[in-house]
């Protein structure tokens, strides 16, 4: 990360002696020293899709997890709600965002469908493993909150002066992900021992799941703003803006605080593109009505290596989703 941050700590001390007529003036270029925003939405999560599957030296192994979102035919949009805010400042931008999807699906199985879950039980068993056979109907619920902190820090503006502004940013922030889901195929009939690793494994049944993670990010990024007005009036404003952020991370689990007994390392691959245009409209000479409409698109793999008690096997999850948001809001 150092590599990327190191020139733009190097900028502010080249920028800071420039006069305020120079083409490129230090910091973020704004008529008051903060301006504050709050905001409210309704998404669209779409192309979405996702993958488990447990794999031995590259092979899928008979008996093991393999099942993707479009078998269990959660694969079309769904709604989400958004809430937020930002502060601007010169040096320092700082937001919050919390988002909330919701996904339903119900159908009868085409496949075999095996599923990790908790909360599990039968006859006084609690069970990890909760196989939905061929032509059993289910039901399927998911929830997915996500918090999401960070700050961008703007060393300097392009064309301070003009009407079309650049300042590029870099950024560092967390995303908190909460995510439960709840199945339901019916009554538990029976259990089976499965034929990897001595699974015992429900046949049918009602059973959650819950994941909680914290990931953080980092990347770089920039806005091109347009100023319809005179400097010394206040009007209005059409920002474009974008931020690529990334994460990398490998480890073991007990390093990186988390408990399992089945499986020792992670690793995690995450990328991320933040872009969107907001349109402020004056309200008064300290009110802003603001307009937006914003695009994620989030790309995830996480591979789980198993511990020696557990065998010599992978657990890979991939989840990619892009989410599209009309935003209203406050800027003062």
């Amino acid at each position: 990360m150092r590599s990327w941050i190191t020139p733009f700590l190097i900028s502010i001390c080249l920028l800071s002696s420039l006069h305020a007529d120079d083409a490129i003036a230090a910091g973020r270029t704004q008529s008051q020293g903060h301006y504050y925003e709050v905001y409210g939405g309704i998404g669209n999560l779409s192309s979405l899709s996702g993958r488990v599957q447990e794999t031995a030296g590259g092979s899928l192994i008979s008996g093991g997890l393999d099942t993707n979102l479009q078998d269990l035919g959660i694969d079309e949009g769904s709604g989400s709600y958004m809430f937020g805010g930002k502060i601007t400042g010169k040096w320092f931008t700082w937001l919050i965002d919390y988002r909330q999807n919701t996904i339903e699906a119900s159908g009868t199985a085409d496949t075999e469908l095996n599923l990790s879950v908790d909360g599990l039980s039968y006859n006084g068993q609690s069970l990890d493993y909760l196989l939905i056979p061929v032509d059993s109907e289910y039901s399927i619920q998911s929830d997915t909150n996500m918090l999401g902190i960070g700050a961008r820090f703007t060393p300097f503006t392009i064309n301070p002066k003009g009407k079309v502004r650049f300042t590029p940013w870099a950024y560092l922030g967390i995303q908190y992900v909460d995510s439960t889901f709840e199945v339901d195929s019916g009554n538990t009939v029976n259990v089976k021992v499965g034929d990897f690793n001595q699974r015992v494994i429900a046949v049918n049944g009602r059973a959650s799941g819950d994941t909680q993670l914290i990931i953080p990010e980092y990347g770089l990024g920039g806005e091109v703003r347009f100023l319809f007005h005179e400097e010394a009036e206040k009007g209005p404003e059409l920002l474009l803006y974008g931020t690529y952020k990334i994460l990398s991370i490998s480890g073991d689990l007990d390093t990186l605080g988390i408990e399992d007994d089945e499986f020792q390392r992670l690793d995690l691959s995450y990328t991320a593109v933040d872009a969107g245009i907001t349109l402020y409209w004056p309200m008064s000479e300290t009110l802003d009505l603001m307009l937006g409409l914003n695009m994620e698109q989030v790309e995830t793999n996480t591979v789980l290596d198993s511990a020696p008690s557990a065998g010599n096997f992978q657990r890979d999850v991939d989840l990619n989703y892009t989410l599209y948001g009309l935003r209203a809001g406050l800027r003062f």
